[in-house]
């Protein structure tokens, strides 16, 4: 039997500083019910009970309460290739938002240009999920990819993947992107094999890191002290290629549902200067998704 998500949290913790200017919520995901958006049957969870404007009237409220003008919709594999419920939401959310897409390996040139039209642009490989687009697969796209100006956001169990697929992976003629920032362990140290592998590949400007499930990774909550120094050591070697998201409605994760609002402030906590804070929150997404300004 699939698991069922929990509801995300209704009333969050208020930030503890000024949300800069087009802050962007870089990391969340879209549902509606399965009879207007058909589920996959290989889906591997399903998401918590409500229909299509119920998910967007939520996903919007919580960026009003966090001050986000921005986001970045990944779509769910719940929905496989079938990109309808993302590309439905970008469309009601308008210009401050962007989607990357799940496609298959024989994605057709017309199919990514429509994906593009709708305000996707770029698409996930997911190292963790069911086989059925590999990294193989990526590599024979990519050009196609550039030219449409798309990245690859990339999900993987541990940093240690790196060890074996960084160098193809870095190698690729469009911009990649770590989510989760590659699950680090925390108890495997900041001096863990894999994790210093993507500690050198931000710092060679071959990547970009999004720190989005972080939570997921600590034995803290809410606070994630433990997750800091990690935190911390990334924003280090390259503050310019990091970029923030929330991880709603957070899917997938069984203990205690997290609260957006401390998601929001541990970044705070990390990033003392404010700049450096304008810079994940804004800039950094701002080059990345090639927004338009507002």
């Amino acid at each position: 039997m699939r698991p069922v998500c929990q509801t995300p949290l209704s009333k969050l913790t208020p930030p503890t500083r000024p949300t800069p200017e087009n802050a962007c919520d870089c990391h969340a995901h879209m549902y509606g019910g399965a009879g207007a958006y058909p589920h996959a049957a290989d889906r591997p969870f399903d998401p918590a009970p409500g229909d299509f404007e119920h998910y967007l009237a939520e996903y919007c409220r919580l960026h009003r309460a966090l001050g986000l003008s921005r986001g970045v919709l990944v779509h769910s594999n719940v929905y496989g290739t079938d990109n309808s419920v993302t590309l439905d939401a970008l469309r009601v959310l308008g210009d401050g938002y962007k989607g990357i897409a799940l496609v298959g390996p024989d994605a057709s040139t017309q199919e990514l240009q429509t994906l593009k039209s709708g305000g996707m642009c770029g698409i996930r490989l997911n190292l963790i999920g069911p086989a059925g687009f590999e990294l193989e697969d990526l590599e024979a796209l990519a050009p196609r990819l550039a030219d449409l100006d798309f990245h690859a956001e990339v999900i993987m169990f541990s940093p240690d993947t790196l060890l074996e697929v960084g160098e193809r992976l870095t190698a690729l003629p469009i911009p990649v992107v770590f989510d989760h920032a590659c699950r680090f362990t925390v108890s495997a140290g900041l001096d863990d094999p894999g994790f210093q592998r993507l500690v050198g590949l931000l710092g060679e400007g071959k990547c970009w890191v999004k720190l989005s499930g972080i939570y997921r990774l600590t034995a803290d909550l809410p606070r994630m002290v433990d997750a800091e120094p990690f935190v911390r050591e990334l924003m280090a070697v390259n503050p310019e290629r990091v970029v923030w998201g929330s991880d709603w409605p957070h899917v997938q994760y069984e203990g205690v549902m997290p609260n957006d609002g401390d998601l929001l402030n541990f970044l705070g906590a990390c990033v003392s200067e404010d700049d450096a804070y304008a810079r994940i929150l804004a800039d950094n997404p701002q080059k990345l998704y090639r927004f338009t300004d507002q």
